[in-house]
């Protein structure tokens, strides 16, 4: 039997670096991942386990943890929490990872013995089986620490056995033999994937982007535009989407392609949501056809691969990001703030929400004409919104009623005026409104800066009032910004 992981519900963030680690050092037979699969045993409420390795040398229960820093405390099975101590010196305190593997051993066994009971397999298998469970080795938990700049200490390796911990480059100690013992044939580890249907393979491998000079179809890819490591805003989230400038050769022409991924090991219904986010900005563009601020796409977007592909065409540009780090006069910097109150009310006019407005998504072309890309989480009338898509995950410029999901009733229009207010927020202080995530999401940001730098008490207020906390409030922020910009 072929070595494989098979996805039975959607992969966290922060499990992704320790589920590709795993798969980067499984033998090639006979040792399968089980990744997201539930279980729901007497006394028990149902719950997701991360990985579940079954293979040979039993079943292991893996606990995946992409933690960074440090933890505080020295670990023991008797701490029911435990500190962790982040590089920036802030504490986050969680439950003890090794506890928890213990008790999901327990459960996981408990859930597979069920399984068997209600199988169709012949009983004197199940039987075997259930009974190879009880054994050393028959089930075992392990955590797996995925970041390799993370410490702790444990006080007594002897007294957490058998729950294992695993670092990047030692997940070998699953199997190899002077640490496990053989316990399931071939036969068995087949019997034990059966009980739990569903689980689909990654299929083809998934890259986070695409080389210079690789073929995308009828594309040369030349440059990564956006989508770098270093676009990455990592205190909120990863890129969800690139963007490069490419070159069709039979047309003579360039194009921005930007290609949205496709996790294999999503849900069903999940991966219908990123294909809609796919599409959405060619919806969008649908509705704001004409609109002299928004570029216009000349192909339908397409699947290729585990990717969405949209293309649009080019134009030079300098994007509003890279345009303040060069430095703008004060005078301009208004300029750009009307023109910025102007596209963004032709848009609403239609009834296009963007909600991901930010400096990366705003152009300026050597014309000097300002457009406004990538309408991926737009909100259009008429079609179902992207909540899997866009709802909890932050940025630095999206309304905190985006990122929270018990207000997601309250995201619209005024969602795109808290983006605004970010935005001019920056442009003015020359300074980013939120370095922290819990600066964002306690709306902390830097009046004195902004009160000093500001021409008017007019602006100031008006800044003040874009980023309210209450959407309602945003509304008299742009009239003010209005009045000031002269609108």
């Amino acid at each position: 039997m072929r070595s494989k992981i098979l996805y039975h519900s959607d992969v966290e963030d922060h499990e992704k670096e320790g589920i590709k680690a795993l798969e980067k050092e499984l033998p090639p037979e006979n040792f399968i991942l089980l990744v997201g699969t539930y279980v729901n045993v007497r006394d028990s409420d149902d719950r997701e386990i991360d990985a579940t390795l079954i293979c040979p040398r039993g079943v292991f229960v893996i606990e995946l943890k992409h933690w960074v820093g440090r933890i505080k405390e020295n670990i023991t099975t008797n701490n029911y929490q435990l500190t962790q101590i982040r590089p920036d010196n802030s504490k986050e305190v969680h439950p003890n990872p090794f506890k928890k593997a213990s008790e999901q051993r327990k459960t996981v066994a408990g859930d597979i013995k069920k399984r068997l009971r209600e199988s169709k397999l012949n009983s004197q298998k199940a039987k075997t089986i259930s009974k190879k469970l009880n054994w050393n080795g028959g089930v075992k938990g392990a955590v797996f620490f995925t970041n390799k700049n993370f410490s702790f200490n444990i006080e007594n390796p002897r007294e957490i056995a058998p729950i294992l911990y695993l670092r990047p480059g030692n997940t070998s100690f699953l199997w190899e033999k002077k640490f496990t013992q053989d316990v399931f044939n071939e036969e068995e580890i087949q019997a034990i994937i059966d009980l739990y249907p569903g689980g689909e393979e990654a299929g083809e491998d998934v890259r986070e982007h695409f080389e210079l000079g690789e073929m995308v179809g009828d594309y040369k890819i030349e440059e990564i535009i956006y989508g770098k490591e270093e676009d990455e805003d990592p205190k909120y989230q990863k890129n969800s989407y690139f963007i490069y400038k490419a070159y069709n050769e039979l047309l003579n022409k360039h194009y921005f392609l930007k290609a949205v991924r496709i996790d294999p090991g999503a849900k069903e219904d999940a991966q219908k949501t990123i294909e809609e986010i796919g599409k959405r900005d060619l919806r969008a563009k649908g509705v704001l056809k004409d609109n002299p601020y928004v570029l216009m796409s000349s192909v339908p977007p397409d699947r290729y691969g585990l990717h969405i592909i949209s293309v649009t065409d080019w134009v030079d540009h300098i994007s509003l990001d890279e345009k303040m780090k060069l430095g703008i006069s004060f005078e301009e910097k208004k300029e750009i703030i009307k023109t910025l109150i102007n596209a963004l009310e032709s848009i609403h006019e239609k009834n296009v929400y963007h909600r991901d407005l930010n400096p990366k998504n705003i152009i300026i072309t050597t014309e000097g004409e300002l457009k406004i890309l990538n309408f991926d989480f737009a909100k259009l009338i008429g079609y179902g919104t992207v909540w899997d898509g866009i709802v909890e995950k932050a940025t630095r410029y999206r309304a905190n009623e985006v990122i929270m999901p018990q207000d997601k009733s309250k995201v619209d229009y005024r969602t795109d005026y808290y983006s605004l207010g970010a935005i001019v927020y920056e442009l003015i202080t020359e300074k980013k409104i939120f370095e922290k995530y819990s600066e964002k999401v306690t709306n902390y940001y830097d009046k004195e800066t902004l009160n000093a730098k500001c021409d008017s008490k007019k602006l100031y207020n008006a800044v003040n009032l874009l980023l309210h906390g209450e959407p309602e409030k945003r509304i008299d922020g742009l009239s003010k910004l209005k009045r000031w910009a002269g609108c």
